[in-house]
């Protein structure tokens, strides 16, 4: 005997509580994706004996997923690290002055001296290029308020364990707490 193939259809109660109604979703393969969880449906329940709709006694199907919290947990902790590396080098540059004896090196000099004194000479001469410059200064104000733009939001913050650092010295960094975020 051959059955023919149909549509998988499934009818997701988003709120699992009841209460609204059950949407429909259709699909032509027993494998897909749901607001990013994939679903593979396996075999026939909830219909009515001949197969022609569903059965409104039929119990529903109902299952949980878990995220990874500790590839959440990394990945947080790597943007908090990266984001105040950001905030480190930006006011490095930003407060180291200029030293005015060491202007850039001319050919001639540059042929009196040997590949590491010029590597030397020229980090030296470079340093201090962008003190106080306002476009970096506008920059690193700008991802400094980032986690802080309104209350609301510093509190959503805080109740996840992510704070900005008290300390002016930091130039507002970020602090984590692993344990109130896995709480979170």
């Amino acid at each position: 005997t051959v059955t023919k193939g149909q549509d998988a259809i499934i009818y997701v109660d988003y709120d699992g509580e009841g209460g609204s109604e059950p949407v429909e979703i259709t699909r032509s393969s027993n494998t897909f994706d749901i607001d990013g969880l994939t679903v593979t449906v396996k075999g026939t329940f909830g219909m009515n004996e001949d197969n022609s709709g569903v059965d409104p006694t039929s119990e529903a199907v109902t299952f949980g997923a878990e995220v990874d919290a500790d590839k959440i947990v990394e990945g947080v902790k790597q943007m908090i690290t990266d984001f105040n590396e950001i905030i480190s080098i930006s006011n490095t540059e930003l407060s180291e002055k200029r030293n005015r004896d060491y202007a850039p090196l001319t050919d001639e000099q540059k042929e009196e001296m040997t590949e590491d004194q010029i590597k030397a000479w020229e980090e030296k001469a470079k340093a201090g290029m962008l003190f106080n410059d306002s476009d970096l200064k506008s920059f690193t104000s700008s991802i400094r308020f980032i986690f802080s733009s309104d209350s609301e939001t510093i509190k959503l913050f805080e109740d996840m364990g992510i704070t900005t650092s008290s300390s002016y010295s930091d130039h507002g960094k970020l602090s984590f707490d692993e344990t109130k975020f896995r709480a979170a």
